[in-house]
C-alpha cells in the first residue's frame, strides 16, 4: 500500500498542534510565533497617555488573542501555516 502525502500547509488553530512535518516527515508539535495587530499598541498608548485609563491600559491585549499565529517546525524550521483570528 502506497500512501502519498502532498505537501501544501496544514489547516491550524491558535495553539501548537501534533501533526506530521510535510517536509522533514518528523512526528513534531508545532512552534508557534504570535503577532499582534498594531491598532492594540496604539490603543494601548492612548489609554496609557490619558490619566484615569492608565490602569487600563493593558486590556487591549488581555481582552481579544493574538491576531495572526504562525506555525514552524520546530525541527527543520519550515512554514507550516498561519491561524488568523476574526
Amino acid at each position: 500500500m502506497i500512501i502519498i502525502l502532498l505537501a501544501g500547509l496544514l489547516p491550524v488553530g491558535p495553539k501548537a498542534l501534533k501533526t506530521v512535518c510535510p517536509s522533514c516527515h518528523k512526528n513534531i508539535v508545532t512552534r508557534t510565533k504570535t503577532k499582534n495587530c498594531a491598532m492594540k499598541y496604539v490603543c494601548c498608548l492612548l489609554m496609557l497617555a490619558s490619566v484615569v485609563c492608565a490602569l487600563c491600559s493593558c486590556l487591549p491585549f488581555c481582552m481579544c488573542g493574538p491576531v495572526r499565529v504562525e506555525h514552524f517546525c520546530p525541527a527543520c524550521n519550515a512554514y507550516l501555516g498561519t491561524y488568523v483570528h476574526s
